[in-house]
């Protein structure tokens, strides 16, 4: 059966683990995989525009051994309305996997749907598990375990990095606060997911589910550390204690800026600043998915300060080893 990764639980547990470890392995010593994924093609299907997803899989699939084939949408046929199924059959008769950067969730799943190779999700306007998973690689080998560990995403409760640090969380054990504006918060199924993996609270009361009795949350194996995701519209109490902050763009990508007033405004009291970091625990890592608009989600001063900062610049290293362990585990 081919292993898709179109959302952070696709792995499960085990498989996510060994994952993150192996990343380990890899970036310890990369030469050792250097013809990990020899003779294979790898399709890099983006609709969107990109610095690290791009560059750092197509050179971690160089150095893999394999050959890497970038496609933008607008220099396909994709860009003249051919259905997505239509792609994705034809794709799969020419390469070994796809890495996918699309604008809606349901398009990533209907490339799944019709081929049997994997597929990478590589953003969403759902999801960016693969930036989860170079974001947990950066906190396990600061911390050595995520237990008694605490994350805490200042911002937009409801965007992609957001809700993949949600299930990533929940999956491996890492606790997590998501400090946001109320007209900003995470997807309910989301959080859904997280509650049947952990314990999803607001402001420390258990979150009550609304999907109940209409959308059915299937869970096979809960994880032997099950943390606490903790959502607030307090940022004063979601740092708190924290020894990562982490903060994204305020307006994702492809999204009306003119019509986000409202909530811009909202989440000015959320900016990663010098007096709001000073309330987290004393030496706090601070954390960015990149880019960063300077001066809205995070302060220029925070970024760079050296002694918090540094956890931003090895994060967007670690996408590259990160995914050389998923091509390597989703590919071989």
């Amino acid at each position: 059966m081919v292993q898709h990764f179109l959302m952070d639980l696709d792995l499960g547990e085990k498989k996510y683990w060994e994952v993150l470890k192996l990343a380990q392995s890899v970036k310890k010593n990369p030469a050792k995989y250097s013809k990990a994924l020899a003779g294979k093609n790898v399709a890099m299907l983006f609709a969107k525009n990109s610095t690290r997803t791009r560059v750092s899989f197509e050179v971690g699939i160089n150095q893999l051994g394999a050959n890497a084939i970038f496609l933008s949408s607008s220099e396909t046929q994709l860009g003249r309305g051919e259905p997505i199924k239509d792609t994705a059959r034809v794709l799969e008769r020419y390469v070994d996997g796809i890495v996918a950067r699309l604008f809606a969730q349901q398009d990533l799943a209907d490339l799944a749907e019709y081929c049997h190779i994997p597929v990478i999700n590589a953003l969403t306007d759902f999801y960016h598990p693969c930036q989860a998973l170079g974001d947990l690689l950066t906190i396990l080998e600061q911390k050595k375990s995520f237990r008694k560990v605490k994350l805490c995403f200042l911002g937009n409760g409801s965007d992609n990095v957001a809700h993949s640090l949600i299930l990533s969380s929940a999956l491996t054990g890492l606790n997590l606060s998501v400090a946001c504006p109320k007209n900003a918060m995470p997807d309910d199924r989301v959080l859904a997911w997280a509650n049947a993996l952990g314990f999803v609270t607001v402001d420390g009361t258990p979150w009550k589910n609304p999907l109940v009795g209409r959308e059915s949350i299937q869970i096979t194996r809960k994880p032997k550390d099950r943390p606490n995701i903790d959502i607030t519209a307090d940022p004063i109490r979601g740092v708190k204690n924290a020894d990562y902050l982490y903060t994204d763009v305020w307006v994702s990508m492809g999204e009306d800026e003119g019509k986000l007033n409202d909530r811009l405004n909202a989440l000015k009291p959320f900016q990663l600043n010098g007096e709001l970091y000073r309330q987290a625990k004393p030496g706090a890592k601070v954390m960015h998915c990149l880019p960063a608009h300077r001066g809205e989600e995070i302060t220029d001063e925070v970024m760079e300060w050296n002694e918090t900062s540094s956890a931003i610049w090895r994060q967007a290293e670690n996408r590259l080893h990160a995914q050389k362990a998923l091509l390597i585990t989703l590919l071989k």
